[in-house]
């Protein structure tokens, strides 16, 4: 059975017409949202909405330096998430995977160590 993902957008606000899912930093209970077609991060799943405008672009590097998990429905709803989310999606058909969302990130987080030596 492939885990659920909660869509609490349809578009970014950067346009790119993909779901925006709710991700949480490994380790951690915090939860963000995510685009997967361009990458960028919000806070605030209503930051995430195309009508919102661009306020906030962070990489999914930056905000998860050590990599995401999906947060459970007991997380979301901890969290009062529940109610920005408009439907659920499962692994299968979001397109990517985390294991390769993960490998993304550690593959940036170590190019930007990299670059800082």
């Amino acid at each position: 059975m492939s885990e659920q993902l909660f869509v609490v957008s349809e578009c970014c606000p950067v346009g790119c017409g993909f779901p925006v899912v709710l991700l949480s930093r490994r380790g951690s209970a915090e939860i963000f949202t995510y685009c997967d077609a361009c990458g960028c991060t919000w806070v605030d799943p209503a930051d995430a909405h195309l009508e919102r405008g661009v306020n906030e672009i962070t990489g999914i590097a930056d905000r998860a330096t050590r990599g995401v998990e999906l947060p459970s429905l007991e997380q979301v709803a901890r969290t009062g998430l529940e109610l920005a989310t408009l439907r659920a999606l499962s692994e299968s058909d979001w397109g990517t995977t985390l294991s390769e969302l993960n490998a993304a990130i550690e593959a940036r987080v170590t190019a930007d160590e990299t670059a800082r030596r």
